[in-house]
């Protein structure tokens, strides 16, 4: 799958990037302003819910006081250097020597809070948290550079950007007849993907007879047919579960 997205010229800070990464893809509004002082009320207002910092998530944004990145998958997360640097945001345009905007390992004690973006919003079928990861990759890979603010210097040009991404192949499925029951509130997708929008859940305490199973290498995933469509819960490292054969 392909998409085309744009982005500001000018310079990054830390927020800037993240702010222009999830702009582009339409999930943040034209216009808004991020700093790591509002950044955790603008996103939440915007669809981002906390989760954990052991099991990230491609496009989930890391935060800490002072900094933010975003997890690009892998193990590897990437930003903008916070702060001034070679005369600072005021100073000469763009990546001064190859280290302002980098990929560096994942670490979750680095961190204080991670934020996924668990809205409906996708690109071109590009799921919108991982569209949002490929356009930092774009960043990292072209030294490209986003409009930060007014008085700074953005030159207020705009770069089209593509990016591509391959869905994944879905795990094979091994029959496995047992009853699942919820002893957490479950989303129930159409999909075993996790970036896949939720079409309901499964309450505390009741049950669904499943007929597979399927680990992604990361999930536990239980399949059930409802009305003939394929349905998927999430029962393995998110959720507790039960299973009566």
């Amino acid at each position: 799958m392909k998409a085309t997205v744009y982005i500001h010229g000018g310079d990054y800070d830390c927020s800037e990037l993240v702010r222009m990464c999830y702009r582009a893809v339409g999930v943040l509004p034209y216009g808004c302003y991020c700093w790591t002082g509002n950044e955790i009320e603008l996103l939440t207002d915007h669809g981002f819910v906390r989760r954990s910092l052991s099991a990230p998530q491609q496009g989930d944004v890391l935060w800490r006081d002072g900094h933010t990145e975003i997890y690009l998958g892998g193990g590897l997360q990437g930003g903008a250097r916070h702060g001034d640097y070679l005369g600072g945001l005021s100073g000469r345009q763009g990546d001064q020597d190859g280290t302002e905007v980098t990929r560096s390992a994942y670490r979750a004690s680095d961190w204080s809070v991670l934020l996924r973006y668990e809205g409906a919003a996708t690109v071109d079928g590009i799921p919108a948290a991982i569209a949002a990861a490929l356009v930092a990759d774009h960043i990292i890979d072209h030294n490209a550079h986003g409009y930060s603010q007014p008085n700074r210097t953005g030159d207020g040009t705009i770069e089209e950007v593509t990016i591509t991404w391959t869905p994944p192949e879905p795990p094979a499925q091994k029959a496995c007849n047992f009853t699942f029951t919820a002893t957490e509130e479950c989303n129930i997708r159409t999909t075993p993907d996790l970036a896949a929008k939720p079409v309901g859940s499964l309450k505390v305490g009741k049950s669904v007879r499943c007929d597979a199973i399927l680990f992604d290498g990361t999930t536990i995933w239980a399949h059930y047919l409802y009305r003939k469509k394929d349905r998927y819960l999430s029962v393995g490292k998110q959720h507790s579960w039960v299973v009566v054969s």
